[in-house]
């Protein structure tokens, strides 16, 4: 090895090749190849690859800012046999060593062999220390990205947790905003029932009273007593018990919500017909014989809707595409309308041309990119109403590719988004693509379970992509509707 050259280094510099103007690194360097005649620098520079973007044809135009807009970093170009890495940003390099070195014809002799074996040792310790720096790196960097898993998990389970109780304490005030009224109206109708029906009593217990006849009297002591028993217990207006949301896993409940509402017919009835509200002057009170009636408040039974059948996904006869209709024609939208609400574990993506509202409209358009996130999901809320699923549809969302296609999720549905039931677990499905805009498949549900809650979860990033991003053009459901309001 001669001695140091008094010269400055070479700079580093990009050149022209088949992967457009950049810095080019044979991916497994060769003696043949790194030391030439007239040479007398060798740079040893730590390469930061990333996200790489394998290139088979020559692409002399490719440009740094292009690769970034793929989601790129570097270019492992494959069209020679040793390949080769291209990389467009001189920020990705960072120079370790510089060798400096002179090249001499061999002679020959014991002082050759000096200088080669000398040569020999100071390159087998300038790999030594690059081989221990490496592996230092490498522990800071395990090191780091466990803390940074740690950190980005702990801060998406807050964020679901938020998210849900958000979602929850947000319907249960809008019940109780519509509920309140009801149940004012209710309350009173009930306390003017039971005091008519006091009133009647009463009037009966006299008349009986007035006829010396004590089989009379005992009757109407028993009327008055079984329309007490089985009225004061109307008044009481049933409760229902909300889920309670952890704030987290194993935690204190965030509390119960409690929501009192219900409808009860305003009109007294005994046996079947009305009580007369005058009980002295108006019609005949009922006989002892008649008075084994009771009061029981009136319920219609929710209203259910079949929306199984389906000759194709996206057909016009989904959930979505039925609510849409129900609220704004042909144009419509159930988010808008609040009929339905969707959720995205993570934020839309700068290249999301659309909202989550576009996928559950009548007429749909665009599509949503979530950003990158392991293990994102979207949620459907399905609000005041509930399904019993037979199938489900999604819509790919960039048309004539395959990027960001779905090939890895699971569908499943829930009754407080904390507890989930999986429907359907997909492998390596290939459903949904450049070629396959959009498919249904059917879902094993329990029979007769209804479900407010349904999402798509991802299990491995998408195709063509390291990125964990959902990109979807629409998500439709199937199966019998039960109608909240």
């Amino acid at each position: 090895v001669g001695e140091a050259a008094a010269a400055a280094p070479p700079a580093l510099h990009m050149v022209e090749g088949p992967a457009g103007e950049g810095f080019y690194f044979p991916a497994d360097p060769q003696p043949e190849s790194t030391f030439r005649d007239g040479a007398n620098h060798l740079v040893l520079v730590e390469v930061l690859l990333g996200r790489l973007k394998d290139v088979q044809a020559p692409a002399p135009a490719l440009t740094g800012e292009q690769l970034g807009e793929d989601g790129y970093d570097t270019v492992r170009y494959l069209n020679i046999d040793q390949g080769m890495y291209v990389v467009h940003n001189q920020g990705r390099l960072l120079p370790r060593y510089l060798v400096t070195f002179t090249v001499e014809k061999w002679r020959g002799g014991a002082a050759q062999s000096a200088v080669l074996r000398k040569m020999e040792a100071q390159t087998q310790e300038i790999y030594d220390k690059m081989a221990l720096v490496d592996r230092m790196q490498a522990r800071v960097s395990d090191v780091r990205d466990a803390e940074l898993q740690r950190l980005q998990a702990a801060a998406e389970e807050l964020k679901q947790v938020i998210d849900r109780t958000a979602a929850a304490v947000g319907t249960r005030i809008t019940h109780t905003a519509e509920h309140a009224s009801v149940d004012l109206t209710a309350a009173k109708g009930k306390l003017v029932m039971v005091e008519e029906g006091l009133m009647n009593g009463v009037a009966y217990l006299r008349k009986a009273m007035q006829l010396h006849d004590p089989s009379s009297i005992e009757a109407a002591g028993q009327v008055l007593d079984t329309f007490l028993l089985k009225s004061e217990p109307s008044l009481r207006l049933p409760t229902v018990r909300l889920p309670s949301f952890a704030v987290n896993p194993g935690g204190a409940p965030l509390g119960d919500a409690l929501l009192r509402f219900d409808a009860y017919d305003e009109t007294p009835y005994h046996n079947g017909a009305a009580v007369p509200k005058d009980g002295v002057g108006g019609a005949a009170a009922p006989e002892p014989a008649e008075a084994a009636g009771a009061l029981s408040p009136s319920r219609a039974p929710p209203q259910e809707v079949d929306l199984s059948s389906h000759d194709a996904a996206f057909d016009g006869t989904g959930v979505m595409a039925y609510l849409a209709r129900r609220v704004g024609g042909d144009e419509g939208n159930a988010m808008d309308a609040e009929e339905v609400n969707l959720i995205a574990s993570a934020g839309a993506h700068p290249r999301a041309t659309h909202s989550l509202a576009s996928l559950c409209g009548a007429a749909r358009g665009g599509f949503f990119l979530s950003k990158d996130q392991i293990g994102g999901w979207i949620c459907i809320d399905l609000r005041a109403h509930t399904l019993c699923p037979s199938a489900y549809a999604l819509e790919h969302g960039v048309a004539g590719s395959d990027a960001f296609a779905l090939r890895n999720w699971v569908f499943e549905a829930s009754n407080d988004a904390v507890n989930w039931t999986e429907l359907a677990k997909h492998t390596d499905d290939h459903c949904l693509g450049a070629l396959k805009p959009s498919h249904a498949w059917p879902l094993a549900a329990p029979p007769g379970a209804f479900f407010r809650f349904f999402r798509v979860r991802l299990t491995s990033p998408c195709a063509n992509s390291s990125a964990w991003c959902l990109c979807l053009g629409g998500v439709e459901l199937y199966g019998v509707l039960r109608l909240g309001r």
